[in-house]
Formats: C-alpha cells, sequence, structure tokens
C-alpha cells in the first residue's frame, strides 16, 4: 500500500464512526479515537518526511544501523537496496 494511500485509508475509516463516538474517552488520561487517528495521521506525514529525505542522502551513516535497524534487515522488512521497503 502507498504512504499516501494508507493516510487516506485512515481518513476514509474516520466516516465509520460519529463526531461523539470520535470524541468520546472512557477516562480523563486515555486518548479518544479521534485523539489516536489524528496522531497516527500525523506521525505518518512526519515519517513519510523522513523517509523521503533519507532516500535522497547518499553517506553512509559513521555508526551504522540501530539495534532495531539490524532486527528489520534480519526480518527482512527493509530491503538492502536503501529506496524498497517490503511487506
Amino acid at each position: 500500500m502507498s504512504e499516501l494511500k494508507l493516510i487516506k485509508t485512515y481518513k476514509n475509516e474516520l466516516q465509520k464512526y460519529s463526531l461523539e463516538q470520535l470524541s468520546y474517552k472512557s477516562e480523563e488520561t486515555v486518548w479518544s479515537i479521534g485523539q489516536m487517528y489524528d496522531h497516527l495521521i500525523l506521525v505518518a506525514h512526519e515519517y513519510l518526511d523522513k523517509v523521503e529525505k533519507c532516500s535522497k542522502l547518499y553517506d553512509e551513516q559513521p555508526l551504522g544501523k540501530t539495534e532495531f535497524g539490524v532486527h528489520l534487515f534480519k526480518i527482512r522488512r527493509v530491503s538492502s537496496n536503501k529506496d524498497k521497503i517490503t511487506g
């Protein structure tokens, strides 16, 4: 699924909820469904901006991959080709 299609899917799924359902919070300290969707969409845009920036870099990182990055390569979620994400 493309990045923009994923964000559009999130937005389309919002149509299934009433305004009351989107703003309902079972407790004061928890997020409503609307707040969670808002967070997902904002973070997705931020993440995609960083992916685009990284895809244009040509320098190797001197410190190498993070521990999580190594894990992703091991489970083949990220290709060794820097402009291709699998899965």
